[in-house]
């Protein structure tokens, strides 16, 4: 396995300091060793860092780095700061305007998470507000939200959008006038995740906390945990950012118990996605792993096989994919045979936006998307044989 860069070191040492509280001389003497500054800063926008760069540079003292990258770094950084706390605004104004409407709304990630694992907002860089309603407040939480100035992020038609919902687990909304987007979830996963799409899980693994002088519903620790890993392994662990959203979480709240988390990734079908979450963590930013995971909970081949192509893609600067393909990638964080076959039958009949957007069915024949998904699969894939072909044939 190829080592990392001096440059990926020295990023990897800065979120080390300031998601795990790492050592401050281990961050100097990782950043003396970097040649290529702007390779750092251009790292840390990809994975979506620079706050933590930026902090970790100020603790660091002032010749550690370039007075240029420092600049940039903290330019950026007051961008990000501004923006988190608008977004921050606009969340305490849905959250009022559900509340007003007898609709009960969970935030996920976002502000709240930049707040209760990172103990500052500005340290999360974040683009969007996920809020979760149980699947019955669905359409009056679309309504509200309509009601205050959000629309369809798609303009799609009504029996497309039916189709999607019935399909899918979020929609996108987005504001005209100040370009906030939220994606309403009314369940945290596609249903190829045993038990992972019932909309009552994220309720029923709740708490309240106060935030905003308010009280604000929130998954619990351990259910938060899972979730971050299975966002994570959804996007192939392909940003830094979110491997520092569980180091962070697993040092804001020492107090995870293992054998909760256990328990539910295994009723989910999870429990290889939250092994991998905890182990690059533990890995790349030296989290602590919750206390009570079972025994050799990190023993698994397929697992140590999945982190090593996650270290590999932090290696390759520019790729959006471990190595190989991302479709191996998600079969193989599957827990069972049966996952895997479930995986398989959501991505050959489940409609994607790409489907619904790409033929608008009326919405009486809104099942009709479960037939153009397969065919339009097969008329993708025909094209790539095709190619091949021709281009074998000309060679």
């Amino acid at each position: 396995m190829r080592p990392f860069s001096a440059e990926v070191n020295a990023l990897l040492s800065a979120c080390r300091l300031v998601v795990n509280g790492g050592c401050a001389d281990e961050f100097r003497d990782m950043a003396s060793r970097v040649t290529n500054w702007d390779s750092v800063l251009a790292g840390a926008r990809r994975h979506a860092v620079v706050p933590l760069l930026l902090h970790a540079l100020d603790h660091a003292g002032p010749l550690v780095a370039p007075c240029r990258i420092r600049d940039e770094a903290r330019e950026q950084f007051e961008r990000n700061a501004l923006r988190n706390l608008e977004l921050a605004s606009r969340l305490s104004d849905i959250l009022c305007a559900l509340d007003a409407a007898g609709v009960t709304a969970m935030p996920i990630k976002g502000p709240l998470l930049a707040l209760s694992a990172y103990g500052d907002i500005t340290l999360r860089e974040f683009l969007d507000l996920d809020l979760v309603v149980r699947e019955g407040d669905r359409d009056r939480a679309l309504a509200v939200l309509r009601d205050v100035g959000y629309r369809d992020a798609l303009p799609i038609g009504s029996g497309s959008r039916a189709a999607l919902v019935a399909a899918d687990y979020h929609l996108q909304l987005v504001h005209d006038a100040h370009g906030v987007v939220v994606e309403l979830h009314w369940a945290l996963g596609r249903g190829y995740f045993r038990g992972y799409l019932d909309s009552s899980w994220a309720w029923h693994n709740a708490h309240t906390i106060s935030v905003f002088g308010r009280p604000v519903h929130t998954l619990s620790p351990e259910a938060l945990l899972v979730y971050l890993c299975v966002h994570g392994a959804k996007h192939v662990w392909s940003q830094l950012n979110w491997i520092c959203d569980v180091a962070a979480l697993l040092h804001s709240e020492p107090r995870i118990d293992g054998s909760h988390v256990f328990a539910l990734a295994r009723a989910t079908g999870t429990w290889r996605m939250v092994r991998l979450g905890i182990a690059i963590a533990a890995d790349l930013l030296s989290a602590e792993p919750p206390a009570n995971l079972p025994p050799r909970w990190d023993n698994d081949a397929i697992t140590v096989d999945l982190a090593t192509r996650v270290r590999q893609l932090l290696c390759e600067p520019g790729t959006n994919s471990p190595a190989g393909d991302a479709l191996s990638f998600h079969f193989g964080i599957c827990d069972t045979r049966f996952d895997r076959l479930s995986l398989w039958a959501h991505l050959l009949i489940s409609p994607r936006v790409a489907d619904v957007t790409a033929v608008s069915f009326p919405p009486k024949l809104r099942s009709l998307y479960y037939v153009l998904r397969p065919l339009r699969l097969l008329s993708k894939q025909s094209r790539t044989w095709v190619g091949r072909a021709e281009a074998k044939w000309r060679s």
